[in-house]
């Protein structure tokens, strides 16, 4: 159950409602002005600014897209998981996928090892289990 009944604010002496936060006003003010402003962003960074040239670079070329495809050389990926693991650290090395993207990899080539191992585990407890059932004697 809500402390607080339905339409009723949690801090009463907080921002009414209608105001807008700082960083829309800011935004609305800059509004007429992106084109200009960028435009003397990329002349400062061709001109040697290295903040800027930085600031322009980190948000027209991010790092690396969220969800890269992954490369041709990792389609049709087989082999014991030892075998991925090392097919994606030979990735790494070649430069073809970056430590980031190998990281992830061999995260989840970890996580589905993990998973084997709990699969192998109750199948075996499920036989041993059958086993005992058997091997009771009938009272």
């Amino acid at each position: 159950m809500s402390k607080f009944s339905e339409g009723q604010s949690g801090n009463p002496s907080g921002r009414p409602c209608g105001i807008k936060d700082k960083r829309t006003l800011f935004a609305e003010m800059l509004d007429g002005h992106k084109q200009s402003l960028f435009d003397k962003a990329l002349e400062l960074a061709l001109s040697g600014d290295p903040q800027m040239l930085r600031l322009l670079l980190d948000r027209l070329l991010p790092v690396r897209p969220k969800d890269d495809p992954l490369p041709a050389e990792m389609v049709g990926f087989s082999g014991s998981l030892v075998e991925q693991g090392k097919k994606v650290l030979d990735l790494i090395a070649q430069g073809v996928i970056t430590p980031v993207q190998g990281n992830e990899l061999l995260s989840a080539l970890a996580i589905h090892a993990k998973l084997v191992e709990t699969d192998e585990l109750a199948e075996r407890i499920k036989l041993l289990e059958e086993f005992a059932h058997e091997q009771k004697p009938n009272s």
